[in-house]
């Protein structure tokens, strides 16, 4: 996701900003100074973003495959049975999963914040099949019922990583080539990440 100052942040929170400390006019050198939360762009969230872990989180990037699923959502509903339909149609099963629901095309807009929710048994679901990476062209993951951090929580207290704000899933197909690269500081609740992907 291409980020600048006039780029919609989840409500509530801080947008980017850009102070430009030296100038070419001024100092002969141009020299920023970035302040944004690292849930501005494509980001992948860690436990710590959601509870009290000390521990240190285990990913550092993943380079591999993974699988992707297309889905038309209903009534603001991600339907665990769409998802599992669809994914059994897929051959080889990665243990990375990204969902494509069209929402991504409100990017940038107050509607991308009214996103679809999830049934709750999504995360059997992803348990069962060993998934431990999850995106999808949505701004956060919540369940359609409860508190709104309960999907963080269970997914995230589970090892099962969570890539928001994805977009172009629909170039992809159901098996793919995947690359994701965090910017690596030490210490946060997440991270922006570049994801690169081809279809294989």
């Amino acid at each position: 996701m291409d980020i600048d100052e006039n780029s919609l942040p989840f409500p509530g929170d801080e947008p980017l900003n850009i102070v430009w400390k030296k100038t070419l006019d001024r100092d002969g050198y141009n020299l920023s100074n970035v302040s944004l939360n690292m849930h501005l762009g494509t980001h992948i969230d860690f436990k710590k973003h959601v509870m009290d872990d000390h521990g240190k989180d285990s990913f550092n990037y993943y380079m591999g495959q993974a699988n992707v699923i297309f889905l038309q959502v209903k009534n603001g509903v991600i339907k665990t049975n769409d998802i599992r339909h669809a994914y059994q149609y897929i051959e080889k099963k990665e243990k990375v999963l990204f969902i494509e629901t069209g929402h991504g095309s409100k990017m940038n807009t107050e509607a991308y914040y009214h996103y679809p929710k999830f049934q709750e048994s999504i995360y059997q679901f992803l348990m069962d099949n060993q998934i431990d990476i999850l995106g999808a062209d949505l701004p956060s993951y919540e369940y359609i019922k409860g508190d709104m951090l309960k999907m963080h929580q269970d997914l995230l207290g589970n090892h099962i990583y969570l890539i928001e704000n994805l977009r172009a899933l629909n170039h992809l197909s159901s098996h793919i080539e995947l690359m994701v690269l965090p910017v690596p500081i030490k210490g946060l609740e997440a991270a922006m990440v570049n994801v690169y992907a081809k279809k294989m």
